[in-house]
């Protein structure tokens, strides 16, 4: 990409980034989430990679709903997790839709409707606020794919 075509993208992403703090004049926002699609080697990888240690941001070329729930369900429920960042989501495409189909499934679930309760062999997570109330755990999503992959 040219260079200012990585300056839009920068500016993008703060913008996007931006509407996860929108969460705290109102619990039911949704942070606005994007699916960045450009040529192998754009620059696109190392651009959201300068958000990485952002507050609010959890910053991982790979995770699964597992460590998403059990390491950082609570941050993404109270808020201290706004946005998850991937930076290659060919990660989650080249294992085929029986691999990654769930793990695609869940992103989407915590993005629009938000994650309530999860039932796994391994563990019980539900978000309940501090008032009792069950409340939908949400975040947005910022990934990467080149556009080879995404075809």
């Amino acid at each position: 990409m040219p260079l200012n075509m990585l300056e839009e993208l920068n500016y993008l992403v703060e913008i996007i980034l931006a509407t996860g703090r929108l969460r705290d004049s109102d619990p039911y926002i949704r942070p606005v989430s994007a699916l960045i699609i450009s040529d192998p080697g754009a620059g696109k990888t190392e651009t959201v990679g300068e958000f990485a240690l952002e507050k609010g941001v959890l910053f991982a070329n790979y995770i699964t709903p597992f460590a998403i729930n059990r390491r950082f369900g609570p941050d993404i429920a109270k808020g201290d997790i706004r946005h998850i960042i991937i930076p290659d989501f060919s990660n989650y495409i080249a294992g085929g839709k029986e691999q990654h189909g769930p793990t695609i499934t869940y992103f989407n679930s915590i993005v629009e409707d938000g994650i309530i309760r999860i039932l796994t062999r391994d563990s019980d997570w539900t978000n309940i606020s501090t008032m009792g109330i069950l409340r939908p755990a949400r975040c947005g999503i910022i990934a990467c794919i080149s556009i080879d992959d995404f075809n």
